[in-house]
């Protein structure tokens, strides 16, 4: 008999040690998931250019900096400078959350500057005249919402400033166009001109690009295990002294009934 007492209590205790790990394995093994974010310079600029209204005939597509803003020519006219760009976005990266073009000014002042889609992608740099861009404009156009980067610094030019325009809107196109320009709101004649880095420009890093910013799940161990098997084998072995203390009992109390 006291040996069948003590196979019972081995195989309680055994049992219960197996059900109670079985229980807190999966928690041992949890995993815990952060959300983080990367941002991805992309320099898909394809074309780039600036018309001249005081020479519409002209093509600018070979500059290093394009021109915004106005001027006034020899006959005190005031004449018009618009930059366009056109983006590829058939690279875009998977999972991203947001998309900007960055322009990077060469000098910069107080303006208001106004960037303005455009669906027509069929232009191209080598040939993009001032008669041109009329044929592309869209009526009403379509304004881009956009950001001035406050962080200015010394850099290649007397002063760079970076000049944010989201394009999430248009971001599953498979090109962006959209030419800049200024909002003219003096009633006096004055020259008021601005300088944009080009894709042509050598220095890569002031050179118009699309930043995309990607989301990343990152998985990471929850390092429990130690702890957890600890408390399995404790929390088994109590319940199975427990089992043979209920065991010893009713065996007593079987014995007593029996005299």
């Amino acid at each position: 008999m006291k040996n069948n007492k003590k196979i019972i209590a081995l195989t309680t205790s055994i049992l219960l040690l197996f059900v109670f790990g079985s229980f807190l394995l999966p928690i041992a093994k949890a995993t815990e998931t952060y959300t983080t974010t990367e941002e991805i310079e992309d320099f898909s600029c394809v074309d780039d250019t600036y018309v001249y209204s005081g020479w519409s005939y002209m093509n600018y597509g070979d500059s290093p900096l394009l021109t915004v803003g106005y001027d006034i020519d020899y006959t005190l006219d005031t004449e018009l400078y618009l930059s366009l760009f056109k983006f590829d976005l058939t690279n875009r990266p998977e999972n991203y959350v947001k998309a900007e073009v960055v322009l990077s000014f060469n000098d910069y002042g107080m303006i208001i500057l106004v960037p303005v889609y455009n669906s027509n992608n069929s232009w191209n740099e080598e040939t993009l005249t001032t008669e041109g861009v009329s044929y592309m404009m869209e009526y009403p156009p379509i304004f881009l919402p956009f950001s001035l980067n406050s962080r200015a610094s010394f850099g290649i030019g007397f002063i760079d400033v970076t000049y944010n325009i989201d394009i999430i809107e248009y971001s599953e196109f498979q090109f962006v166009s959209f030419l800049f320009g200024i909002s003219y709101t003096s009633l006096e004649p004055e020259e008021d001109l601005y300088t944009i880095y080009s894709k042509e420009y050598p220095v890569e890093s002031v050179r118009p690009k699309i930043i995309w910013t990607v989301e990343h799940d990152i998985v990471l161990p929850q390092n429990n295990e130690p702890l957890f098997l600890i408390i399995g084998l404790s929390v088994g072995l109590i319940a199975g002294l427990v089992a043979v203390g209920v065991i010893i009992i009713i065996e007593r109390i079987r014995k007593r009934n029996e005299t």
